[in-house]
C-alpha cells in the first residue's frame, strides 16, 4: 500500500510511469503496479511525460502506466498534466491516460484537472483519466477535464474525455463506469466520444459529459463506438451536454458508431439542437433543449423519481463526481487564530490533527464527509486553551 502524505509538484521532472510495460517485450520484463494507492486528497501537479519533440515510447503511459491484479486507486488528484506518447501500428496499442494508462482494477474518487494528452502517430488509445479499462475494472466517482488530441482522420485509435476504451470480457466480467463525468475537448481519433471512445461488454450508469468532440472519423457526444456482433453493453441514466462537429465519416449527438448489441440505452439524453449527423445513431437517447438540463424534470427522469444520485447543478444535473464544496472548510480554517503559540501544546496538536485529516479531492457525493471535516476544525479551534499566564519576573 502506498499512501501520499503531502502534495507533490513534479515540475521540471520528465516522469517515468509506475508500471510502464504491460507485457514483456524486446528483452524487457513486464512492469505493472499491483497494490493500493491512497492519494489522501493530495494534489499531484505538473506531471509531464514526454514532449512533442521527444515523445515517450513505453507501452502505456500515465502517473501509473499499467495497473493489474487486486488494485485500488482512490482520492487521487492530478492537475496540470502534459503527456505526449508515440503509438505504433501493432496489435498491441499504446494506452495513455492522465492517471492510468491501462487499468485492471478499481479507481474511485479520482480526478485529472486541466490535463493535456496527445498521440503524434494516431494509433493509440487516449483517455483524460484512463487510457483503457479491462475486464472487471471499475471506475466510480471519477472526473477529468482538459484536451485530448489524437490525429485527425486517424487509422485506428480511440479517444475519450474520461476513458479511451472500456473492454469487458462478457456480461459477467464487464467493465463498469459509475457516476463519472468529463469536460473539455476531444480532437481527432478514429472512434472518439465525449466520455468514452470505445465500449464493449461495459455497463455505464449515471454519467455525463460536456466535452466537445471534433475532427474524428466517427465521433459521438457521449460514446465513439459501442459493441460488435459478439459483445454487449448497457448505458443508463446518462447524458451529453457537449457538441459534435466536423467528423470525417459519421457524427452522432450521442454515439458515433453504434452496433446493434449496444442499443440498450435507457434514460439517456443529448443536447438539442445538435449539428451532428445521422440521428438514427442516437437510437435510445432523446434530444432535449438546454432548458431541460436545469429543470426538475431532468432530475426526475435521471433519478427514476427518487432513487438516483442526481442533484441540481448550475447549468445541468450533477452525478456526484464533481468536486465537493469546501467553503465551510475554508471558513473554519479562516477562524483559526494566527498565533497558536499562546495555546497549550495538546489543544494545538488536536487542531493540527484536524487540519491534517482534510481530504481535498472529495467528490460532491462525499459532501457530508467534507462538512464533517469543517465541523471538526471548528470544534478543535473552539477547544483551544490558553497557556497559563506567567507572572514570574
Amino acid at each position: 500500500t502506498i499512501r501520499l502524505h503531502s502534495d507533490l509538484d513534479l515540475a521540471g521532472h520528465n516522469w517515468i510511469p509506475i508500471g510502464n510495460h504491460l507485457e514483456a517485450e524486446e528483452g524487457k520484463k513486464a512492469a505493472v503496479f499491483s497494490g493500493t494507492f491512497e492519494g489522501n486528497g493530495h494534489i499531484i501537479s505538473n506531471l509531464t511525460i514526454g514532449s512533442q519533440s521527444s515523445p515517450y515510447e513505453g507501452s502505456c503511459a500515465g502517473l501509473f502506466g499499467s495497473v493489474n491484479g487486486h488494485i485500488s486507486i482512490d482520492h487521487c488528484l492530478v492537475a496540470d498534466s502534459s503527456l505526449s506518447a508515440v503509438s505504433l501500428p501493432t496489435s498491441r496499442l499504446l494506452a495513455s491516460g492522465g492517471l492510468v494508462g491501462i487499468c485492471y482494477g478499481k479507481i474511485s474518487s479520482a480526478s485529472v484537472r486541466e490535463g493535456s494528452l496527445s498521440d503524434p502517430n494516431g494509433f493509440g488509445t487516449l483517455g483524460g483519466l484512463c487510457g483503457a479499462a479491462g475486464p472487471g475494472s471499475v471506475l466510480k466517482l471519477c472526473s477529468s477535464s482538459g484536451e485530448i488530441c489524437g490525429i485527425e482522420n486517424a487509422v485506428a485509435s480511440f479517444a475519450g474525455g474520461l476513458l479511451g476504451a472500456a473492454l469487458g470480457d462478457n456480461e459477467k466480467n464487464a467493465a463498469s463506469i459509475q457516476r463519472c463525468c468529463a469536460q473539455g475537448t476531444v480532437t481527432g481519433g478514429t472512434w472518439s466520444g465525449g466520455l468514452i471512445g470505445n465500449a464493449s461488454n461495459t455497463v455505464i450508469e449515471n454519467c455525463y459529459t460536456t466535452v466537445t468532440v471534433k475532427n474524428a472519423v466517427y465521433g459521438g457526444g457521449f460514446l465513439g463506438i459501442g459493441g460488435d456482433t459478439y459483445t454487449s453493453g448497457k448505458i443508463s441514466n446518462s447524458y451529453t451536454f457537449g457538441q459534435v462537429s466536423d467528423c470525417f465519416l459519421y457524427g452522432g449527438a450521442f454515439t458515433g458508431s453504434q452496433k446493434e448489441s449496444l442499443e440498450k440505452l435507457s434514460g439517456c439524453y443529448y443536447l438539442a439542437p445538435s449539428p451532428a449527423q445521422l440521428p438514427e445513431r442516437n437510437a435510445g437517447a432523446a434530444a432535449k433543449p438546454s432548458e431541460f438540463f436545469h429543470s426538475e424534470a431532468a432530475l426526475i427522469l435521471l433519478n427514476h423519481s427518487n432513487d438516483g444520485p442526481w442533484t441540481a447543478g448550475e447549468e445541468h444535473p450533477y452525478c456526484g463526481a464533481e468536486r465537493a464544496d469546501y467553503s465551510a472548510v475554508e471558513q473554519a480554517a479562516a477562524s483559526i487564530p494566527t498565533d497558536l503559540n499562546n495555546y497549550t501544546e495538546k489543544t494545538v496538536a488536536n487542531l493540527n490533527q484536524a487540519i491534517d485529516q482534510i481530504l481535498y479531492s472529495c467528490t460532491l457525493a462525499e459532501q457530508t464527509e467534507v462538512d464533517s471535516m469543517a465541523q471538526t476544525i471548528e470544534a478543535a479551534a473552539a477547544a483551544l486553551v490558553l497557556r497559563p499566564a506567567d507572572y514570574m519576573l
